[in-house]
């Protein structure tokens, strides 16, 4: 891969795209966490040997989680995805 693909890539945020080239597998599944009686979509992207790269959107108005609640989040997402 090229600089120049690389920045499109990140630029762009297309992260599946640029694991995918890299040589990761597509790795798609969804996972609706609550915190908080917030509900986030934690949305997965690609997964090499079992090490799984997730996505989590920030709110509609754009504000990212507050510390504690990315920390949870983080906790409760790996244990699901040990468990599959």
């Amino acid at each position: 891969m090229n600089k120049k693909k690389f920045s499109d890539y990140i630029k762009s945020f297309d992260f599946r795209r640029l694991f995918i080239d890299l040589g990761w597998d597509n790795y798609i599944n969804e996972i609706p966490l609550a915190v908080d009686d917030k509900v986030f979509n934690i949305s997965g992207l690609v997964e090499k040997r079992g090490f799984v790269i997730v996505l989590c959107p920030s709110a509609n108005n754009g504000e990212i989680p507050l510390h504690t609640v990315r920390k949870r989040l983080k906790s409760i997402s790996a244990r699901f995805i040990r468990s599959i």
